[in-house]
């Protein structure tokens, strides 16, 4: 996807976000680096108050991390990216380029409000053996209140302790890390 990491500025630049600060990228990038070894499966839980959420982190992933790591003289694997969950309603208010958009750059959706068990498989798959590190934001959607945490759904925790244990009934070597971005 060698257009992509053009977006999230795009994005952000009609937002309103001008900038997008990362206090200490060090836990990222060695995140990252030790699933692109194949040391670990790694899932990525962001805060989403807004819907300008999901620029920011391609923002981090695409731009901010890769910047970061050249100035420590890190060598990566691929470029980072994240695959993730979106909610199944997004295409249908947004046009269905934006969802064309969401499945290119490696969406899965979901419905949210209820117990979607092909979203699920297509999560713990992607957990398990993507390509790519997995994000998904535990609050399940937007509140509009940055302040405010909504209430976390359980989903998250509970794909991370399932793809642990498939690690382990497969004989695997990786572990399951879990890393919270802005929580």
């Amino acid at each position: 996807m060698p257009w992509a990491p053009s977006l999230p500025p795009l994005w952000l630049g009609t937002s309103g976000i001008r900038q997008v600060v990362v206090p200490d990228p060090e836990p990222l990038l060695q995140a990252i680096r030790r699933f692109q070894a194949g040391q670990s499966r790694l899932l990525i839980a962001f805060r989403h108050p807004s819907i300008d959420d999901p620029a920011c982190l391609a923002q981090l992933l695409w731009r901010i991390v890769p910047r970061e790591a050249r100035r420590r003289c890190l060598p990566w694997r691929r470029r980072p990216h994240a695959q993730f969950l979106y909610d199944r309603g997004i295409p249908l208010c947004a046009g269905a380029p934006t969802g064309w958009l969401l499945r290119r750059l490696g969406g899965c959706s979901i419905q949210r409000g209820r117990l979607d068990l092909p979203a699920l498989r297509c999560a713990r798959e992607l957990l398990l053996n993507g390509r790519y590190p997995f994000a998904v934001a535990p609050e399940g959607g937007t509140n509009g209140h940055s302040e405010v945490v909504s209430t976390l759904e359980p989903g998250v925790a509970q794909l991370a302790f399932w793809t642990a244990d498939d690690l382990a009934k497969s004989g695997r070597s990786e572990r399951m890390e879990l890393l919270p971005i802005g929580m």
